[in-house]
């Protein structure tokens, strides 16, 4: 552009100049080659400023259609680059909500099971609550049957402490003929069993065979509050009322037969 507007001003100025030839004709003629020359190199200068301002012209619309060459490469390329993306990001969405579908459906199905296991422990521990609650009973019944049989068990302890303790009495009343030695005994046998008549009769016996008649007949009438139709120990209460003079017990006992 620069050079156009150059050559504008050349013409211009030569216009000018021919404009003012207003001198003599010999100075016309002196002047004309000069004028010509300038006109010629005007000419020129103004050709080779066209040439230049051609060239780029044709410069400007290669740069111009390079540019545009290159806006087109770029569209296509960044719109292959955006169609890979937008699929990349599809592919991703995809994948994430196939994840994200697949992974709810996981959570619920293990939902399902967690809570199916915790019916069956549920269950399973109403199961052993129940057991243990029977366990509990029977150890409670079982308890009470150790308490019976032990019990029992101390019961009959006793009682073959006693049936032992009235072997001995009755060896040494009949056998060893040591009635001492046999209250001994019986006196151990009574603190066991108060009420066991063998001791008793065994103790008015080793009473009696002391001499003791009215400890005896005490004892005697003992065992007659215990078993009244004992005809044995009423008749050996009888003598002994007899012979330790209680005479209200024998009017007693003999008032009572006759009433029979």
């Amino acid at each position: 552009m620069k050079h156009i507007i150059v050559g504008i001003m050349l013409i211009v100025f030569a216009l000018i100049s021919n404009a003012q030839t207003a001198e003599p004709a010999k100075e016309q003629r002196t002047l004309l080659p000069i004028t010509v020359e300038a006109s010629s190199l005007h000419s020129q200068t103004t050709d080779e400023a066209l040439q230049r301002v051609s060239d780029q012209l044709s410069e400007v619309r290669r740069d111009e259609l390079n540019y545009r060459l290159e806006k087109d490469l770029l569209e296509k390329a960044y719109g292959s680059n955006l169609q890979i993306a937008n699929g990349v990001i599809a592919a991703a969405l995809a994948f994430f909500s196939l994840v994200g579908f697949f992974g709810m459906r996981d959570i619920h199905a293990q939902r399902r099971e967690y809570m199916a296991e915790l019916e069956k422990l549920q269950s399973l521990r109403a199961d052993l609550e129940a057991k243990l609650s029977d366990m509990l009973r029977s150890k409670e019944e079982l308890g009470r049957g150790m308490k019976d049989i032990e019990k029992a068990s101390a019961t009959n302890e006793l009682r073959i402490k006693v049936l032992e303790l009235q072997e001995k009495a009755n060896a040494l009343l009949f056998q060893q003929l040591n009635p001492v030695r046999a209250l001994e005994y019986v006196a151990v046998g009574l603190d066991i069993d108060p009420h066991n008549a063998v001791l008793l009769w065994q103790k008015g016996t080793a009473q009696w065979r002391l001499g003791q008649l009215v400890p005896a007949l005490a004892t005697y009438k003992e065992l007659l509050e215990i078993d009244p139709n004992n005809l044995g120990n009423g008749a050996n209460a009888l003598e002994l009322a007899v012979l330790a003079g209680d005479e209200s017990f024998f009017e007693n006992c003999t008032k009572g037969i006759l009433q029979i």
